[in-house]
């Protein structure tokens, strides 16, 4: 199992992430002074490469995330290559790191964003979460297959 400590986390998110195979089982949480204690199941997991995401079924289930948490009106927040990994021992791409996660239009990002990266137009600190911001993640990952030619 996995324990993460951190000072927000949204377990709705995760467990229905979990329940359509998309996310580890989160098996347990609690709030621990000022911590929330997450507890998940362990996975081999790996960052997705060019190979992984030539294959139709990973592409289709990388878009079934975006629509998915769409519909439920979720947005993760930080859908970075470093959180969409691939499961190697279930044969399945997954989502980690729910720590920002909330509803779309409503939710806000955390204070101290990582200045290194280049967040999609909108996203910073205390600003509202959308949608848009996921798929422009899930689009950057997809562009590893079909880099623009500058």
């Amino acid at each position: 199992m996995i324990v993460k400590f951190c000072s927000r986390y949204n377990t709705d998110v995760h467990d229905f992430r979990s329940s359509n195979g998309f996310a580890p089982t989160l098996l347990a949480h609690m709030t621990l002074g000022h911590y929330i204690v997450v507890v998940m199941e362990k996975l081999v997991l790996r960052q997705l490469t060019k190979y992984d995401l030539n294959k139709a079924d990973i592409q289709e289930k990388i878009n079934r995330i975006a629509y998915e948490l769409q519909k439920k009106n979720y947005v993760h927040g930080d859908l970075r290559d470093a959180n969409v990994l691939f499961d190697t021992e279930n044969n399945r791409v997954v989502v980690v790191d729910f720590d920002w996660s909330g509803i779309d239009g409503e939710s806000v990002y955390p204070p101290f964003m990582n200045p290194e990266i280049i967040w999609p137009d909108g996203a910073s600190t205390g600003q509202i979460m959308c949608h848009q911001h996921d798929v422009y993640w899930l689009s950057q990952l997809c562009d590893i297959i079909n880099p623009t030619i500058s």
